[in-house]
């Protein structure tokens, strides 16, 4: 599915789904910046890789399907997923991954603020780092900062990590400074390092990064007190 410039995202969305019934396990769309509303409400087993930049409402209300993104994802967008996989090559806006459950995602670079709000059950890898209202209200869930780029994270009480969340653990590479009375701070231990390796392991596999290069700074575990 190449040329997709005459064609509405529900039409897409319908397409994908009449492949996936014909026995097709894998779609490859290209030009599709101006597709708003692209994937929403998939229930499939399909993966679906986009090639180039997607605007905002992509893949909400998916269910158990994979989304590569070879570019930027714009605002509100993977929110309410279930058991899927969303890839992105680069940055993601606001609200990004919200209210998910039971679902993977890896960001190469940045995301924006208000993101992965009310997950459940779900793990987070960043590349970068997150904008204000990171993982708010987010239940059982796991997730990794890695601030590839470098220099000093600094974590202020208007940034509001990880707030009215419960049983949340936040791993962060690097020079953290945890400025936020409310999160507690401290180096990642053997028992900590069995459960972000599966997740830093699988994101150098996706993004082709060296894991020695990962693994060359150390982790701190952050938590809510």
């Amino acid at each position: 599915m190449s040329n997709l410039s005459l064609v509405s995202s529900a039409q897409v969305n319908s397409k994908i789904n009449d492949l996936y019934l014909q026995g097709f396990k894998q779609v490859v769309l290209k030009n599709v910046l101006d597709k708003k509303g692209l994937l929403n409400s998939l229930s499939t087993g399909i993966k679906v890789e986009i090639i180039g930049d997607v605007t905002s409402s992509l893949g909400n209300n998916t269910s158990n399907v994979k989304v590569i993104v070879n570019g930027d994802v714009g605002e509100n967008s993977a929110s309410c997923t279930k058991s899927s996989k969303f890839t992105v090559l680069g940055s993601c806006g606001n609200e990004f991954g919200n209210d998910s459950e039971s679902s993977e995602f890896y960001l190469l670079k940045n995301c924006g603020g208000h993101c992965f709000s009310s997950v459940v059950s779900s793990k987070v890898v960043i590349g970068g780092i997150p904008g204000n209202s990171f993982l708010t209200g987010a239940k059982a869930s796991l997730a990794v900062i890695l601030n590839m780029k470098g220099g000093t994270l600094f974590l202020e009480k208007d940034l509001a990590y990880m707030q009215d969340s419960k049983d949340i653990v936040l791993y962060v590479r690097g020079k953290v400074d945890v400025l936020d009375k409310a999160l507690s701070c401290n180096p990642a231990d053997e028992s900590d390092e069995d459960k972000y390796l599966p997740l830093i392991s699988e994101f150098a596999r996706l993004f082709k990064c060296s894991l020695s290069e990962i693994k060359s700074l150390p982790f701190y575990k952050l938590t809510v007190k």
